[in-house]
């Protein structure tokens, strides 16, 4: 407990004052894993033998927690998922041998299944329960789920709200009895404020649609005009509406003009920093989790252009990308220069270091951009600050275009700027990135320097 820096040392003693149940809501890069495991420690000297089930939301988590967890809490951990088919075996020898202490970590997917709900169903009240990016405990079948017999529970995440799902939120919070405020809180402003986190400059960058895009996300408007009520500015939420949403996101998705924008970045960046190293490129990307043909088809694109037109050293970071943590110490290293990311690096995965992001896509939810904020924003030794840039997406203002559809489209674009406002406000160059936008928020009657609501 002794290497915990105060806040986490905080965080701890609010969790076992709360009779060791809650959530703790920090920041991405302020060491949630370690705190965790501290907590568990705490736990586990008062009782002198523990059982503890973590919980996370994908397999390259589930390994980093098992060597993090050997190293600061337990000797014998036990992984749980697809690629141990022994798993249950492994734990029911485990429970039935008594052993004093062990740990399970497995997946949200695995957690659900007959086998895994058995153990839970004949696992001592005593047990811990650690849930990582607990967000994704929110579903309605893992609500269903909920091991009430478990006695002690943990939960982590830097966004634990679950995007426009109050109910799935309420659920959590109460599973971990909290009522108004998480069990302990540290934000972002805090981290870089102590110098927890670096500090980073913000550049957005204005992506027009061109005028077929334009004619096909005007078209879509004006479908979407039907489920608009002015007064409350905003759409219904129904499955129409969605439908809509989701092929204007598509457009936005595809914008041809991102590609232009990205080389006009990848020259600045190229001219300003030789060396040009540690560069995470978030490509522009679908709305399924799955990378699609379509998706490959972009992600090749823009690897193209940085290996072919600035003759970058760049390695591809995808969903089923083999021998992860090599090419993660590659880049660290230096040996490759640009990791370009697709539905990836935003949950957990351990990026040591990466100086400068360009943000090529984002599909509206909070918590993606957080996450990847927080992920560049790491401190290392050789690294004095981070540099974001962030595409936006905005439909040109026309009479012919928006004059019967611009209350709706400003109330969709306030959501879009709220990104920006977010990044902005924490920014080295707070200012400077707001004017960078404030032309074009003005023609949609926003104001950019003003709390978007």
């Amino acid at each position: 407990m002794s290497s915990l820096r105060p806040y986490q040392l905080q965080a701890a003693n609010n969790w076992k004052e709360a009779g060791y149940k809650g959530l703790l809501e920090m920041a991405t890069g302020t060491g949630k894993t370690l705190t965790a495991l501290s907590c568990a420690r705490l736990l586990l000297e008062e009782r002198g033998n523990l059982i503890v089930i973590i919980l996370v939301p994908t397999l390259d988590l589930a390994t980093q927690w098992a060597t993090e967890t050997r190293q600061l809490l337990m000797s014998n951990v036990l992984l749980a998922n697809s690629k141990n088919n022994s798993w249950y075996k492994e734990v029911l020898m485990s429970m039935h041998s008594f052993q004093p202490s062990f740990s399970i970590i497995t997946t949200y997917a695995t957690f659900l299944t007959g086998k895994f709900q058995h153990l839970v169903k004949i696992m001592p009240s005593d047990t811990l329960i650690i849930a990582d990016e607990v967000h994704n405990f929110g579903t309605l079948k893992h609500i269903a789920a909920y091991p009430l017999n478990i006695s002690y529970r943990l939960g982590l995440s830097a966004t634990p709200e679950r995007y426009f799902d109050a109910e799935g939120s309420k659920a959590l919070y109460d599973y971990f009895n909290i009522k108004d405020q998480p069990t302990f809180k540290f934000t972002m402003s805090e981290a870089i404020e102590n110098g927890y986190l670096c500090e980073y400059y913000y550049y957005p960058k204005i992506v027009s649609l061109t005028d077929e895009e334009l004619a096909g996300y005007k078209e879509i408007s004006r479908k979407l005009m039907r489920f608009f009520n002015s007064s409350s500015q905003s759409l219904k939420d129904n499955s129409a509406v969605t439908s809509l949403l989701l092929k204007r996101k598509r457009i936005i998705h595809n914008a041809s003009n991102k590609l232009k924008v990205f080389r006009e970045i990848m020259t600045e960046l190229v001219e300003n920093h030789t060396p040009l190293k540690y560069l995470l490129v978030y490509v522009p990307e679908g709305n399924d989790k799955q990378v699609d043909e379509e998706d490959q088809r972009l992600i090749d694109t823009y690897s193209a252009v940085i290996a072919r037109e600035f003759r970058l050293n760049q390695h591809q970071f995808i969903g089923g990308t083999l021998n992860r943590d090599k090419i993660l110490g590659q880049f660290a290293s230096g040996a490759i220069d640009v990791l370009t990311a697709m539905k990836c690096l935003d949950e957990g995965v351990d990026v040591r270091r990466a100086e400068i992001a360009i943000f090529c896509s984002s599909t509206g939810n909070p918590r993606q951009f957080i996450q990847r904020r927080g992920r560049i924003l790491r401190t290392h030794p050789q690294k004095k600050f981070a540099i974001i840039f962030d595409m936006v997406v905005v439909p040109e203002v026309t009479n012919q275009y928006f004059e019967d559809t611009l209350l709706m489209e400003k109330s969709i674009l306030q959501n879009e700027l709220k990104r920006v406002h977010e990044f902005a406000g924490l920014a080295l160059n707070h200012y400077q990135a707001l004017d960078a936008i404030d032309e074009k928020a003005k023609e949609f009657d926003i104001d950019i320097f003003s709390k978007l609501t």
